[in-house]
């Protein structure tokens, strides 16, 4: 049999794919200026041929000229620019760009690091590859979801959390996607009644996808405020989405979305099988998809240095991989799947018309490698794709085959030992690149989780899948979620359920899609009840409270195990019991009262001759919203004492560990230390209290007190607060909480 080979490999001046956990890179060697035609990526250019034929038939064979039209509509590509791919591109530089493009009729959108979004007619896209800044021209890629295919999620300690007044507030969560469609439809039910939105490209409304991660996040933190932002490119668009959301504030972020091991399969086959233009355009499209990744996790981890928890999807890649040596136990030529199976089945059901990739890599030597070959067989024996390169002409340890799937056909994959020379004992892996579940029968999940960047990031919280029907200390994990170790680090971090049923989503929405969001709606209530917490510690306290599974302690399966949030606190509505301290009843949106906790409501007070509420006026000023002080908002203090003829009136400011009265004047320095009752009045206003207090952040309890005039002559605090506590102690009494958080410009 003769080995299968190709002229276009000369030319191909390096490619190898580094096999180390099933990463797939490249290492190119550097070329000079390359004519236009090879800047332009085989997919752009099929789609520019395909757009100029459509043109001719629509012409009816008028214009006989291959050149589109002047007004022709644009089409939107990716312009690299030969720079560094790790900084950010000169403006001199864009701006020489965008003259090229407005010359020819388009014109230029975002950029991220050295890649350009541009929108150009097809026919002109060529003249603009002449400039020899440009590295490379190509079809934007679409980012890849982690779902398979409301009610609310499993607790994990969550409700308790919640009840004892950790909902989220205050928090903002953004969430990182590929499409948000119905979103609006469901404001104020399982949505909050208001999220803030970014669109990028016209793929905000493509997917349900967003709206079904923000459901679960809401669910878990339902006061905390959404941000939804979608990826219409991975080239450009993620990196302005996250950067977006840092100016947005947000202090936790959830991704499903990723690189798609797809494109990895197909630029990789197209590379091999391609015609004798695209190989190098193939090539630098993979040179340039290493490059991507390297930009997503420095734009990961430069905002997680900045303060941002990032929840992220391991990826549902488990089951599209298998490794392992050649064995051929029964000494046909063929690999041995298991001890009398040759065949390795890809399941393909609900895949119909859809593209289907297959490689075949192992490692060898210098220019010495093995000679294996791949074939795709349906179940009568057909063959349906083979590949069969001569290592001896190229030697890169390297298959790739492609079928489309025909509905009721299944599909095998076989390895063939055409010649094995050399006595390497190397590993050989299989992938199986397609963008949803096609999945091997004999699969190996070892290090999957490098399949789906940026899961393998050591700053990100990487989350797996569980069952939601699993009970705890049975869950198992998803055959689908993709495992680590991510070189030197176990991954993933933590697993959390799916399966859950959401309003986006007729069906449950399962992968390790629906997994993320839970775990960032868990960060959004830690963060809130320690807002201290840097993303680091904040992961660390997900992982120390976790409910540990499989093998004891952190492993490469479930991680550090089932997200969950510990108990640790008794005070909540509902065991107002609990609270000891006027602090820990404030948290619950209660009031302290003489040594225990009540849910009577803000601003009211009891009046102690016939039990009667009046109503005492403590107005906040500004944008203040429900006890909330932040930069830019005023605070006024105004009291009208409904006994003020009969009583000793007093105004406590108290701070953790102290307490002081209000000075019955509007002077600058209102807080005092002497026991000085007060008439009635506004006590203090500013239209900025963080004018006064820059960088402040504390809680105010605020307490209006009114005692009997012929009570006693107090001459000391202490004094007042053992006749309130005595039996005979009568007063009106109410109390107010502010917080404050100067640190917020």
């Amino acid at each position: 049999m003769e080995k299968q080979k190709n002229a276009m490999f000369a030319r191909i001046v390096s490619l190898m794919l580094l096999l180390s956990f099933c990463f797939i890179g490249s290492v190119l060697a550097e070329n000079s200026v390359l004519p236009a035609e090879q800047k332009i990526g085989p997919l752009l250019k099929k789609e520019i041929s395909q757009t100029q034929q459509n043109q001719l038939l629509a012409n009816h064979g008028v214009n006989e000229s291959p050149e589109l039209a002047e007004n022709e509509i644009l089409t939107k590509v990716i312009v690299v620019i030969d720079a560094n791919y790790l900084e950010p591109l000169g403006e001199s530089t864009l701006r020489e760009l965008k003259t090229k493009v407005e010359r020819l009729g388009g014109r230029v959108g975002n950029h991220a690091f050295n890649n350009v979004q541009v929108w150009i007619p097809p026919g002109k896209i060529q003249g603009l590859a002449v400039w020899s800044r440009i590295k490379l021209i190509k079809k934007p890629t679409k980012p890849k979801i982690h779902d398979v295919m409301s009610t609310s999620p499993r607790d994990f300690g969550a409700g308790d959390w919640q009840a004892g007044g950790f909902t989220g507030r205050g928090i903002k969560v953004g969430i990182i996607d590929a499409g948000f469609f119905g979103y609006a439809a469901l404001l104020g039910t399982v949505l909050p009644a208001t999220v803030q939105i970014k669109q990028n490209g016209d793929s905000f409304y493509s997917s349900k996808h967003g709206t079904a991660c923000a459901e679960i996040v809401h669910d878990l933190a339902p006061e905390a405020e959404l941000f939804l932002v979608n990826v219409d490119d991975i080239d450009v668009d993620f990196y302005n989405a996250v950067k977006w959301l840092q100016l947005q504030g947000v202090e936790v972020i959830s991704s499903s979305i990723g690189l798609n091991l797809k494109i990895f399969c197909k630029l990789t086959y197209l590379a091999l099988w391609g015609d004798d233009n695209s190989s190098i355009g193939t090539s630098s499209l993979i040179d340039f998809i290493d490059q991507v990744e390297q930009q997503w996790n420095t734009t990961i981890s430069d905002i997680v240095a900045h303060g941002v928890a990032w929840s992220q999807a391991a990826g549902n890649d488990a089951r599209k991989k298998w490794s392992g040596p050649f064995i051929d136990g029964d000494q046909n030529g063929y690999l041995n799947f298991s001890l009398l199976d040759n065949r390795n089945k890809i399941d393909t059901t609900g895949y119909a018309d859809e593209d289907v990739y297959v490689l075949l890599l192992w490692d060898g030597e210098a220019e010495h490698y093995n000679d294996y070959d791949l074939y795709i067989f349906d179940q009568y024996g057909n063959e349906i794709d083979r590949s069969w390169l001569d290592q001896a002409q190229f030697p890169f340890g390297i298959e790739a085959c492609k079928f489309k799937v025909q509905s009721g056909r299944e599909y095998y994959l076989k390895v063939n030992e055409y010649a094995a020379p050399y006595d390497y004992g190397e590993n050989l892996v299989l992938l199986v690149g397609h963008e949803q579940f096609p999945a091997l029968e004999y699969s190996d999940p070892y290090g999957t989780v490098n399949l789906n960047c940026p899961a393998s990031n050591s700053d990100v919280i990487t989350v797996g899948a569980v069952s939601l029907t699993s009970s705890s200390p049975e869950a198992v994990i998803e055959g689908y979620s993709s495992q680590g170790p991510a070189g030197d680090l176990l991954k993933p971090d933590l697993v959390a359920p799916v399966g859950v049923s959401t309003a986006s989503y007729f069906h449950s929405f399962y992968g390790t899609s629906a997994a993320a969001p839970h775990v960032a709606g868990i960060c959004a209530l830690v963060r809130q009840r320690y807002p201290e917490f840097t993303p680091l510690q904040v992961k660390q306290y997900l992982e120390a409270n976790a409910l540990d599974l499989g093998t004891a302690g952190k492993d490469n399966v479930y991680g550090s195990g089932l997200v969950q949030l510990p108990a640790d606190f008794g005070c909540r509505q509902d065991n107002l019991a609990g609270c000891e301290s006027p602090a820990s009843c404030s948290s619950i949106d209660a009031f302290w009262y003489a040594g225990t906790c009540s849910l009577e409501p803000r601003r009211e007070v009891l009046d102690y001759n016939d039990g009667e509420i009046a109503v005492v006026p403590v107005s906040l000023g500004g944008d203040a919203a429900d006890g909330r002080i932040s930069a830019g908002d005023g605070l006024a203090l105004e009291v009208d004492f409904p006994l003020s003829e009969e009583t000793r009136n007093y105004a406590v400011i108290a701070f953790p560990g102290d307490a002081y009265f209000v000075r019955g004047d509007n002077h600058e320095n209102f807080l005092t230390k002497e026991f000085t009752p007060v008439e009635n009045g506004n006590y203090f206003a500013t239209e900025d209290i963080c004018a006064l207090l820059p960088g402040y952040q504390e809680t105010w309890e605020i307490y209006f007190l009114s005692v009997p005039a012929e009570a006693a002559d107090f001459k000391t605090l202490e004094a007042l607060s053992a006749y309130l506590g005595s039996d005979e102690g009568q007063y009106v009494f109410g109390q107010y909480r502010v917080e404050f958080d100067c640190r917020r410009e």
